[in-house]
Order: structure tokens, then sequence, then C-alpha cells
């Protein structure tokens, strides 16, 4: 069966909460709390978008170099959500944790890229499954993390890549790119941690990874330093809220570029695995 194109995300509201937003994810945000959850202990305030694993465009690729892994070195690898995984970022990051002998599950919006990335890493002999995610869809985060979850059992690690980065003066009144990045960067990375953080808690452990610059805020970067400071204070937050769950911060903008940032991210998640063995 084919599989289509995966949806355009809105573009994005007036920013003005008094009028109706056109951005149909902060609509729906917006009704969060009027809505009950269907899954005990898990949806907290919003059931799972009712839907199909074909109509979700699930694609398992999960095979390693042996095609098939032994029960070893299936207990020891990590389950790593990586969102954003067909940018520069997320998919050197996905590269270098299968290189690692982790199980990632990719998710992001451009069908065709994800099944080369997947495509790629399955034929280095890494264990991969992908699925189109639109991270400021909140049912979307929600199916993505439950799918690896019933798959596996388990979600392990989460990385937060999906990013928008659209530098501009606060005087050209660019609303709309800056309701993409707020909605992509701290919305989005805010809707995968709450899809994955009832599967930590219950397990009692877990690893969150958030990516973002601790350098200054300079002119055309207001609101991409904005979202960099939300970031960093969830992160923060949450390492304060949940003692059993790893928080990591990276910064995107190291130098050695999407590789080096994919290795510092490969050596936090590996320094969590070898605590918990």
């Amino acid at each position: 069966m084919p599989l289509a194109r995966a949806k355009n995300s809105p573009a994005g509201g007036s920013g003005n909460d008094l009028k109706p937003s056109r951005n149909p994810a902060r609509a729906r945000a917006r009704r969060l709390h009027t809505v009950q959850g269907t899954v005990p202990g898990y949806h907290r305030n919003r059931p799972l978008k009712e839907r199909s694993m074909a109509e979700h465009h699930f694609i398992p690729v999960t095979t390693d170099r042996t095609g098939a892994p032994t029960p070893d070195a299936e207990a020891a690898r990590q389950v790593v959500l990586v969102t954003g995984a067909t940018g520069r970022i997320g998919a050197a990051t996905a590269r270098e944790l299968a290189a690692q002998g982790h199980h990632v599950v990719l998710g992001a919006r451009r069908i065709e890229r994800l099944v080369l990335l997947a495509a790629e890493i399955r034929a280095a002999g890494g264990s991969v499954e992908c699925h189109v995610l639109d991270v400021t869809d909140a049912d979307d985060a929600q199916t993505f993390a439950l799918a690896a979850f019933h798959r596996h059992g388990r979600v392990d690690a989460l990385v937060n890549a999906a990013g928008v980065a659209a530098p501009s003066r606060l005087d050209a009144l660019k609303l709309l790119e800056w309701d993409r990045m707020l909605d992509v960067n701290v919305r989005g990375a805010l809707y995968a941690i709450a899809a994955v953080l009832p599967l930590m808690q219950r397990a009692g452990v877990g690893h969150v990874v958030n990516l973002a610059s601790g350098t200054g805020i300079g002119p055309a970067h207001a609101v991409q330093g904005a979202s960099a400071r939300a970031l960093l204070a969830i992160a923060e937050a949450l390492r304060q809220e949940e003692r059993d769950i790893e928080v990591s911060v990276i910064a995107p903008d190291m130098p050695g570029g999407a590789q080096a940032v994919a290795e510092a991210i490969g050596a936090v998640l590996a320094r969590e695995a070898h605590a918990c063995a």
C-alpha cells in the first residue's frame, strides 16, 4: 500500500491570544483542560487520537547486522526516540546512536527523507523504525511514543532534535515565523516530553535530551533566543521534578557541527546506560 505524503504543518497564528488562532494545534491545545484521558495513567488530559498504524504511516525497519538481534543485545540497547530526525542534527544523532547499538525510532514530517535515512541506517547494520511526525500536533507526539512503547515495551530516551531557526529583527514583524519557531522549538518539545513522561515514570528510569544554545542573545535572534531559554527552563524544571529521569541539554551550535552534537548526545546516553548497568 503506497504511503501518503506527510501533511504540511500549519504556518501559525497571529500571536494575538484575543483573536481566534489560525493554528489548529494551538486551538486543540486550548481545549486540553476540557478533555479527560482515555488511557488510565497515561493520557492525563487528552485522549489518544484514533488512528491505525497505516494512517500514521508506520514504517518498521528493525533488523540489525545479523538480521535477528540476540537476546543479550536486545536487552542492552536503549530504545531512543528522535524527533526532527531528517534535520542535520537529528539525522546525525540517529546514525550515531544506531552505530552504538541502540534502537532508534525516527520521527519527522518529510517521509521521503525518513525512508532514505532508515534505509541508510539499516544498510549499515543499525536497528531502526520511523514514523511521520508533526511535533506541533500533540496527538502525533502521543501516537509516536505509544507506537514505540507497544512495540518494544519501553521508551528509554527521548532526543528533542526538532527545531526551527529563522533569524529576524523584531521590527520586521514576522509574526508567522515567530509562531512557527515557538510552536516547533518549545511546544514541540513539551508535547514530546508529555508523551514519554508517564512511560518513564512508570518504568522508574528514562532520559530526556533537549537541544538549546547557551550563548548570548544578539540582534535578529530574539525569538530564537527566547525558545532556547524556554528549553533550558523546561529541562531544569524536569530535572528537579523527576529524580529518576535523567535530563541533559546539548548546545546545537557547538564547534564541529552536527556530528559533534550527535557524539555528545551519544556520550550522555552511554553514561546513563553504564550507570544503570
